[in-house]
């Protein structure tokens, strides 16, 4: 999970991962304001044990990709990605967002993937000074961090990625990640998300937990914070709104398509519809309820990030 890209992206994930887990136990109420959400279904619910289609991802962290997770994984990947602007303002408004989460398969000294005392490091008790929005989007530890964790790399580390790794951040995107969603495009997201793995979007899975309507602080020039590149971020996002795009056009056209066949159901038969049904979720469904939302794929692992 990409800090700032939509915590409620964690119920699609666990309601699609872990089938077992009751129903109500993930719900606007449980959910509440997102920042224990993950850890408490974890807790009540330990996904090594509950989540037969969920890969280990260390819930309730933001561990970036390892190694031996990709070498392992590659093509189950699931992720929602955004406008890297849009990101870096909600992270430092977001208590001026310090992540320093490591993956111990990718070595650097990581032993454990969240250490509490990472939240003093230097880099975190410089960006906890910054007063300005354009001050931190413009620091090197925030720049790149979609880039950085795809590519192995905490979120907010000081490191600048070379060409070659910003370059393997975007195939890694194209070629190992089975959905890729915009938190610009959330709804359609959730819905494209149904489609490709099955079942029904709930209500949870479209809830804003936190508004980003914070007022501009005092003193601070936009205009400096418009101006903020964030070269390898930007390139990221930019393969992501691509391939979301096309995933969304092969949709239309396959909805469109089905149509078709039900039309031609309909003007063949005698008013009754007849289909073989189909899995979604491993629940049958007519032709009918495929229509409506969803191919029914089998059920597979998804990794998320």
């Amino acid at each position: 999970h990409i800090p700032q890209t939509g915590t409620t992206f964690t119920s699609t994930v666990w309601r699609h991962g872990c089938p077992r887990i009751p129903h109500e136990a993930i719900s606007t109420e449980t959910l509440g304001d997102g920042k224990r959400f993950e850890g408490q279904l974890e807790e009540l619910y330990p996904s090594r044990e509950w989540c037969d289609f969920l890969l280990d991802h260390s819930p309730a962290t933001h561990k970036p990709i390892g190694r031996e997770e990709w070498a392992n994984h590659a093509g189950h990947f699931v992720t929602m990605l955004r406008k890297p602007s849009s990101r870096a303002y909600s992270a430092f408004n977001f208590n001026t967002h310090c992540i320093q989460d490591c993956n111990p398969e990718n070595g650097w000294g990581c032993l454990i993937t969240r250490d509490p005392a990472r939240r003093t490091c230097a880099i975190c008790n410089e960006l906890h000074q910054l007063k300005c929005p354009h001050e931190y989007a413009s620091h090197e530890a925030v720049k790149g961090c979609s880039a950085k964790m795809i590519t192995g790399h905490p979120c907010n580390n000081a490191t600048r990625l070379s060409f070659e790794e910003r370059e393997s951040a975007v195939q890694q995107l194209e070629r190992g990640f089975s959905f890729v969603g915009l938190v610009e495009e959330w709804d359609l997201s959730i819905c494209l998300f149904h489609r490709k793995f099955g079942g029904t979007p709930e209500p949870v899975e479209t809830a804003v937990l936190r508004h980003d309507d914070y007022s501009w602080p005092e003193g601070c020039d936009r205009s400096l914070f418009d101006i903020v590149a964030d070269p390898d971020d930007e390139v990221v996002y930019n393969k992501a709104v691509e391939l979301f795009r096309s995933r969304v056009l092969e949709t239309v056209k396959s909805l469109r398509a089905e149509l078709g066949l039900l039309s031609t159901y309909r003007e063949n038969g005698s008013g009754s519809m007849k289909a073989s049904p189909v899995a979604v979720h491993g629940s049958p469904r007519s032709l009918k309820g495929l229509h409506r939302g969803a191919r029914a794929p089998t059920r597979g692992q998804v990794a998320a990030k």
